[in-house]
């Protein structure tokens, strides 16, 4: 370690002199024009870059205090100071030091302990925390659901609930934060198998457990969040295994449980195969005589038979719909794919989930042009192939996925994407690191430019009120979207306004309660443009009548009722705004016909008593 003490030294006095290194300078020169996209962002409408705008509607104070660490981070000197603290970190990271790896936990923990996603507004946020509330089989909700996501992320927190008082939100945030605590484990275990050390080790921790993922342990109940450690163990053991022989296990044991709790985790076979292919190629039969590498290979085999039927099931049940949607039909294949603003989206994805990425991509496609290959490590190689072989199944799939409510909403549909692309980047920067040693500053602006971007990312979630604005931002502002996304992002708004104003409600805020009613109301009048369907129409009735606007609320469930005639709760509700509006004879036979559906209904009885009350001479 004194040579890299040595090196960090000399990074912090060479730190004031331009960048000679074409991939160096490339990677810094990426870095800068994305801080500067991120600030000039702010001045604009329109969501086109929406993994880079998120300083539009993040707290000031907390928005642009990331950005500017962040800023100040690629001012060479600057960097430079703490150069040396930081790759003495990395090399105890490379050693194993606990106290190193610990520092990682208690960071990646604090910040998602510290941001709880309050917007809850990402994929099936609101219908996995209800199920837990209500204590409704979320198996019924989500058939699809493995039985080990169940298990976790249902029934557990039920159990949290029942036994000790958890609320939903937190069991959720509790079964998060230990998701997050294994994944900075896996990531400081990963850098030191990617044969890393010194800042180059620091820096492939920082990019590996700081990704936009962090996202999916801030209470979201969902098997998603469980696949990215599983994905970042899978990569540090597979490392191992090509490169020193062992790892096998460890490898086995991450590959099953992703199995277990996602169908998405069979993209991981690929890589597995390959990790054995090419640490059997390097070390030859002795390999295989080893028990440990028998067991790393049937565990996930034995993982996969068990499961297979529900797989195959799940998947031709269910995937139909996220591969031949209506816009594939329509549009054809490639079609889709391409139609705007989808590659836009992509993009966005990516940056957002993996923020070090497109510097990583850069300064890769510059050192190719300037031919700056060196002499090739064949243990590297086999590393880079088969983090590649991890991560290309699951990234080739991606444009060909178009989940139900859009990119912009169910990005954690592809947060294990994220991780695993997340180890290719961490790969690529640390080893341009590594053979550039005395440039230790430039992993310390790596470092600080992925941890900015994600705590953004989390402060913005928490922040309820710049959440729901980048929400409203996105279907009100171009790129234009699709009906089918305008309406379920409509839909979510008069939802969670919904839920805010019975909150407030239940705290006595009654001038609050209205006007979140008003804004669920408002919410919905579009939602029911795009999807007009009775639990929305009733929805939408019930905002309007809370929120004092009975005229709208009368509009609503008249056109509920001509869609479900039958719908007992419809009349009950109907009635009880007619009356407000004093239309008494409509109100008689909107209770007639709900006595016609639930015949003696007290409520309905002494409804017709006050109309009689009411109407008499």
């Amino acid at each position: 370690t004194s040579t890299t003490r040595d090196d960090a030294r000399a990074g912090t006095d060479r730190a004031s002199r331009p960048l000679a290194d074409p991939a160096l300078a490339a990677l810094w020169g990426t870095l800068v024009v994305l801080a500067i996209a991120r600030a000039w962002l702010t001045t604009t409408t329109g969501m086109h870059a929406w993994s880079l705008n998120l300083l539009r509607f993040t707290s000031p104070v907390v928005g642009w205090s990331w950005w500017a660490l962040a800023a100040l981070a690629l001012i060479p000197p600057l960097a430079g100071v703490v150069a040396a603290p930081f790759a003495r970190f990395g090399d105890a990271l490379a050693r194993g030091a606990w106290v190193a790896r610990a520092a990682v936990v208690v960071a990646v923990v604090a910040l998602v302990v510290a941001w709880p996603d309050q917007v809850q507004f990402v994929g099936d946020f609101l219908i996995r925390q209800g199920s837990v509330s209500i204590q409704y089989d979320a198996g019924k909700i989500s058939p699809q659901a493995m039985p080990l996501d169940l298990f976790i992320h249902y029934r557990l927190p039920v159990e949290l609930g029942n036994r000790f008082g958890f609320s939903a939100d937190a069991a959720g945030r509790l079964i998060g934060a230990l998701e997050a605590a294994l994944l900075a484990v896996f990531a400081a275990r990963a850098s030191a198998a990617l044969g890393l050390t010194g800042a180059a080790a620091a820096t492939a921790t920082c990019v590996l457990a700081f990704g936009g993922y962090l996202g999916m342990f801030t209470g979201y109940l969902k098997a998603f969040a469980a696949l990215v450690p599983c994905v970042v163990a899978a990569g540090g053991s597979a490392a191992t295994l090509v490169r020193g022989g062992r790892g096998a296990v460890g490898l086995g044991i991450a590959v099953a449980f992703a199995i277990a709790f996602h169908r998405s985790g069979l993209g991981l076979f690929p890589g597995l195969m390959i990790a054995f292919a090419l640490a059997t190629r390097a070390h030859g039969a002795r390999l295989w005589r080893r028990p440990a590498t028998w067991v790393g290979v049937l565990i996930p085999l034995a993982t996969l038979a068990a499961h297979l039927p529900r797989l195959i099931d799940v998947s031709r049940r269910f995937d139909s719909i996220h591969f031949t949607p209506r816009i594939v039909r329509e549009h054809g294949v490639f079609g889709a794919l391409l139609l705007p603003p989808r590659p836009a989206d992509l993009a966005n994805l990516l940056g957002l989930l993996a923020p070090a990425m497109l510097a990583a991509l850069v300064a890769w496609l510059v050192s190719r042009v300037m031919r700056d290959r060196g002499p090739a490590d064949p243990a590297n190689v086999r590393v880079g192939v088969t983090l590649l072989a991890l991560a290309v199944p699951m990234l080739a799939v991606m444009p060909f996925i178009h989940p139900a409510q859009g990119l912009f909403r169910d990005w954690d549909d592809f947060a294990a994407a994220g991780a695993a692309l997340s180890l290719v980047v961490a790969f690529g920067i640390g080893r341009l690191l590594e053979t550039r040693r005395a440039h230790a500053w430039l992993g310390v602006a790596v470092a600080l430019a992925t941890l900015a971007a994600t705590a953004q990312w989390l402060a913005l979630h928490n922040d309820l009120a710049g959440g729901l604005a980048r929400v409203h931002a996105f279907v009100d502002e171009p790129p234009a979207r699709s009906d089918e996304q305008r309406g379920m992002t409509f839909d979510y708004l008069g939802a969670r306004h919904f839920r805010l104003a019975t909150r407030a409600l239940q705290s006595g805020s009654e001038d609050a309660a209205r006007t979140d009613f008003a804004r669920a109301a408002a919410a919905f009048t579009e939602a029911v443009e795009f999807a007009p369907s009775p639990r929305i129409l009733h929805q939408w009735g019930l905002a309007a009548a809370r929120s004092g606007n009975y005229a709208l609320a009368r509009t609503a469930y008249a056109r509920m009722l001509a869609k479900d005639p039958d719908n007992s709760i419809g009349w009950l509700s109907y009635s009880n705004v007619l009356i407000l509006l004093e239309d008494y004879p409509a109100a008689r036979l909107a209770v007639t016909r709900f006595l016609e559906l639930e015949p003696g209904n007290a409520e309905g009885l002494g409804m017709l008593k006050e109309l009689d009350a009411r109407q008499a001479p």
